[in-house]
C-alpha cells in the first residue's frame, strides 16, 4: 500500500521533516544527558528488587517481543511482504531486548547501564521505521534501509555514550533517531 501519490512525494516529505529536525539541533549545539534522568519515582525495593515497579513492568515488553518473534517464525499465514519480514523480526527482538536491558537499567540506573537500556530501543524503533518506508514509500526503499537505519540507530547511542565518557555529552544523534521516525510515521497520512 503507497499512500503517497507517489515514492518522489514520500521521500520529499521525509527529506523535509529531517532537515526540519535537524536544523535546530545542530543550531542549538550538544545536549548533556541531565543525572536527574536516573532519578524515578518508585523508589520502593519490594522482593529484593530495587525500584520494583520500574523493573518489572518491562516484562511486558519482553513477552510482546517474544511472542511477535514466534509469529514471524513460525506462522506463514501473517499477512506480511516477504521483503519486510527481517524488519518485523529485527523489531520484535528490539522489543525484547528493550525489556531485558531496561530492566537491567533500571535495577542501577546511571549512563553506564543506560547504554544497554537504549540500544535495543533504537533497534525495534528504527525497523519500525523501515517498516513504515515499505509499506508507505517503497518496498524496496524500506527493506534496503533496515541495516543502514539500525546501524544509524546503534551508532547514535554510542556516539552519546562516547561523548557522556569523555565530559561533553551529546544527545542529539539519539533524539534524532528517538523522534524523527515518529514525525516520519505519522506524516504518512498528510498527502
Amino acid at each position: 500500500m503507497i499512500l503517497y501519490k507517489n515514492e518522489k512525494t514520500g521521500l520529499w516529505l521525509i527529506l523535509m521533516l529531517t532537515l526540519g529536525m535537524l536544523a535546530p539541533l545542530l543550531i542549538m549545539g550538544a545536549i548533556a544527558q541531565p543525572l536527574s534522568y536516573h532519578v524515578f519515582t518508585d523508589n520502593r525495593t519490594i522482593w529484593g528488587i530495587p525500584f520494583f515497579f520500574d523493573v518489572i513492568s518491562n516484562v511486558l515488553f519482553v513477552l510482546v517481543g517474544l511472542l511477535g518473534l514466534y509469529q514471524t517464525f513460525k506462522n506463514n499465514t501473517l499477512a506480511i511482504v516477504v521483503e519486510n519480514h527481517a524488519a518485523y523480526k529485527a523489531l520484535f527482538l528490539g522489543a525484547a531486548l528493550a525489556g531485558l536491558e531496561a530492566g537491567y537499567y533500571h535495577l542501577w540506573p546511571n549512563n553506564n547501564t543506560l547504554i544497554w537500556d537504549r540500544i535495543p530501543m533504537t533497534i525495534a524503533i528504527m525497523a519500525l521505521l523501515s517498516i513504515a518506508l515499505s509499506e508507505f514509500v517503497s518496498i524496496r526503499l524500506g527493506s534496503r534501509l533496515l541495516f543502514p537505519l539500525v546501524s544509524i540507530g546503534i551508532l547514535s547511542v554510542l556516539y552519546w555514550h562516547w561523548t557522556e565518557s569523555a565530559g561533553h555529552g551529546d544527545l542529539r544523534p539519539y533524539i534524532l533517531v528517538q523522534y524523527l521516525p515518529m514525525f516520519i510515521i505519522v506524516s504518512r497520512t498528510v498527502d
